[in-house]
């Protein structure tokens, strides 16, 4: 597959190698042009270049605190309304606190599936309304989101900026 080289710049932060290997493959092959990082030293380097367009980030890392790295990203000048989404697995309700005070925009609870990602990357982008609608990908492509009910679950998609739970 070869990587898009426009469209929007999201850098995916996580520790595991095959779960960035996969987060990278499903944006790429939706236009987007994802670069990855495992750890702060990684991180500061892609951070470094152009201001990304989103940021997709652990907020377990393993020997980078990801809650803390998220902090640090919301509170850096240069980042400043840059959608932040991190991504944690379901400890006993804590997700959406966990994002709430971490500072990111939403939280996705792993596992996820490929669509589920897709439309928080969208919704945080604001390149779509979700179900029902015509989808153009930034790769030009166009499709028919068929409202399938995946993505906006709150058990698995969770926006800690809407107070009332919803999506």
């Amino acid at each position: 597959m070869s990587r898009p080289e426009t469209g929007p710049r999201i850098i995916v932060i996580d520790a595991q190698e095959g779960l960035r290997w996969l987060y990278q493959h499903w944006l790429e092959a939706d236009g987007y042009r994802a670069q990855v990082a495992g750890d702060r030293t990684a991180l500061d380097a892609l951070l470094a270049g152009p201001a990304p367009d989103l940021i997709l980030i652990d907020l377990h890392l393993g020997g980078l605190d990801g809650i803390r790295a998220c902090r640090d990203l919301r509170a850096d000048p240069r980042l400043e309304g840059i959608p932040i989404i991190g991504t944690s697995h379901e400890v006993a309700g804590l997700s959406s606190r966990l994002g709430k005070s971490s500072g990111a925009d939403s939280v996705l609870v792993k596992p996820f599936s490929r669509i589920e990602l897709e439309l928080a990357v969208r919704a945080a982008l604001g390149l779509g309304d979700g179900a029902g609608s015509v989808l153009t990908r930034p790769n030009g492509n166009e499709e028919t989101d068929s409202g399938s009910g995946t993505g906006c679950e709150p058990s698995r998609f969770l926006a800690p900026k809407l107070e009332d739970g919803t999506c």
